[in-house]
């Protein structure tokens, strides 16, 4: 992956491929980065959607063109 040898390499007359994410890696990582991140930047919107709407009486995002 990173500065990882990217060659088929040998171990012990056996050939190996070389080291890679596989499918349980992939939903691994949605699952633990993606999704929170998702999560937090919801928040987060509706958050600064309230603060603006509601505190600072002003428009908000796409709302201000409609």
């Amino acid at each position: 992956m990173f500065g990882r040898n990217r060659k088929i390499q040998n171990v012990m007359g056996h050939e190996i491929d070389r080291p890679r994410l596989t499918k349980w890696g992939y939903k691994a990582l949605i699952l633990y980065v993606g999704l929170p991140s998702v999560l937090l930047l919801l928040l987060l919107d509706i958050f600064l959607y309230f603060l603006f709407r509601y505190a600072f009486d002003s428009c908000y995002g796409i709302f201000c063109y409609l």
